[in-house]
């Protein structure tokens, strides 16, 4: 007994049915059969191309690529050294400018009470613009975090981004020990 496939159960059929047609026997079957030995080599390609494309994506694990609105960083916080400043930078528009505002450590939250009117050199600029770039994508699902274990009268470093409309905020304790290595190497660049 023959097993019919899909394709030989057409005809098969078909045949059964009008068996005085010209087209059902002879046409018929040779149509399906070019149909069908074409479609295994397009779904061997269809196949082949879509290990390609999943095999060859890379996962991009390190930065967020935008171009950020604004990155404003500093320190504040500690109680340590009595000379101590809370000291704030902004880098936005191709610009490094320092603040001259905020001399103690009670930092605003809103940015607009900061006076960042004080460019720096382009010098200082070369060494901090790709900061913006360097953002751990982790971080962009921890906003408004405190990250790292609290030192007492260490202080911590603030950094407040917008980016694609979406304000973002972190607090870097000084213990950063649990922190991932992405993490950590971000937080020693904000000097």
């Amino acid at each position: 007994m023959v097993k019919h496939t899909g394709v030989l159960f057409i005809v098969t059929y078909a045949r059964s049915c009008m068996p005085e047609f010209f087209f059902v026997n002879q046409i018929l079957p040779k149509f399906i059969y070019t149909i069908h030995s074409l479609m295994k080599p397009i779904s061997l390609l269809a196949l082949l191309f879509a290990l390609v494309l999943t095999s060859c994506s890379k996962k991009n694990t390190n930065t967020n690529p935008a171009a950020p609105d604004y990155f404003i960083y500093g320190y504040t916080g500690a109680f340590v050294d009595i000379n101590t400043r809370t000291t704030y930078s902004k880098i936005s528009n191709g610009e490094f400018r320092k603040d001259t505002s905020q001399l103690h450590y009670a930092v605003p939250e809103d940015i607009s009470k900061f006076n960042f009117n004080v460019l720096l050199p382009s010098s200082a600029y070369e060494q901090v613009k790709d900061l913006p770039y360097s953002i751990p994508v982790e971080l962009y699902s921890m906003n408004n975090m405190s990250i790292g274990v609290m030192m007492p009268d260490a202080g911590y470093k603030d950094v407040r981004v917008k980016q694609n409309g979406t304000s973002y905020r972190w607090k870097f304790e000084a213990n950063q020990d649990a922190s991932s290595p992405a993490i950590k190497t971000f937080v020693n660049r904000l000097q």
